[in-house]
């Protein structure tokens, strides 16, 4: 993980591509595949469980078994949701050799046949990228709405709201002209947000004076 700091007042514009991951995984993992005679990519529906997604493609249970094997002690598949999505490759001879799982943003496992009968798996690495921001704004119909303004998702409201409400009754004595300022992380993955971090810091300055943190 990369840390940067740059504060600013409004949202911070995506940070630069991170750099390649760690030395112990710029290397590849296991034998360089051969290209592969078959490619698909496809998605879990709702309703899926992995075994059934894979049987629309023809993967028998003998390959889910091995699949799971290998790649067991990494995700658990029970958490599997739609919009997750895998890839799997097959070799001239028409079998499965190679399996990729893609679920949240940091999370790739990947499976591959090392012999007739052996699978293998690991964790591939994601660099995320961390930087800290302030957002600050000033409430004139709602709060959740000056957050929505300055492009903050509902999370870091609620989180404002949570930390400060032995401070601020948010429902009842939030004003328009109030004003605020977080100080928090968020992770980037190849320059998209995935979501917020730590929350380093909250200042709620009332309309009436009082200012809270």
């Amino acid at each position: 993980v990369m840390h940067m700091v740059a504060c600013v007042e409004t949202v911070a514009p995506p940070p630069p591509a991170p750099r390649a991951p760690p030395s112990d995984h710029a290397q590849p993992i296991g034998p360089a595949p051969n290209p592969p005679s078959e490619y698909h990519v496809a998605a879990l529906q709702a309703g899926d469980s992995l075994s059934t997604s894979l049987a629309r493609l023809d993967i028998g249970a003998i390959d889910v078994d091995a699949i799971h094997g290998a790649l067991s002690h990494l995700l658990d598949f029970r958490r599997s949701r739609p919009g997750h999505w895998y890839e799997i490759e097959r070799d001239a001879k028409g079998e499965l050799s190679r399996f990729a799982y893609n679920g949240d943003p940091t999370t790739r496992v990947v499976a591959f046949r090392t012999d007739e009968d052996g699978w293998t798996g690991y964790r591939e690495a994601i660099a995320v990228q961390t930087t800290t921001v302030a957002v600050a704004g000033r409430v004139e119909d709602s709060l959740y709405l000056a957050m929505e303004k300055r492009g903050e998702g509902p999370w870091l409201t609620l989180t404002l709201v949570d930390i400060l409400a032995w401070d601020v009754d948010f429902f009842t004595e939030t004003q328009s002209g109030d004003t605020f300022r977080i100080v928090v992380e968020k992770r980037w993955v190849d320059g998209k947000l995935i979501g917020y971090g730590e929350v380093l810091g909250v200042e709620y300055a009332m309309l009436g004076g009082k200012t809270h943190r």
